[in-house]
């Protein structure tokens, strides 16, 4: 969720001010190529073990008999 989350911002200035208004942060939200196929292998990675895991345990779930 975290991946599908970082790419969900589109390139763009965060300004974070605070309470009483003198301090601020500001960021710049935006990720190149590189950045974009580690993500994707990382969540790519996370969506495989994931999908293994559950088709591991499917013959258990569903019971399935030996004809």
């Amino acid at each position: 969720m975290a991946c599908l989350l970082i790419l969900l911002f589109p390139p763009a200035n965060l300004i974070i001010n605070t309470v009483n208004g003198s301090d601020s942060a500001a960021f710049h939200v935006w990720f190149g190529t590189t950045m974009f196929f580690i993500v994707m292998f990382v969540f790519s990675v996370a969506f495989a073990i994931g999908t293994a895991s559950v088709f591991e345990s499917s013959p258990v779930i569903i019971r399935v008999t030996p004809v």
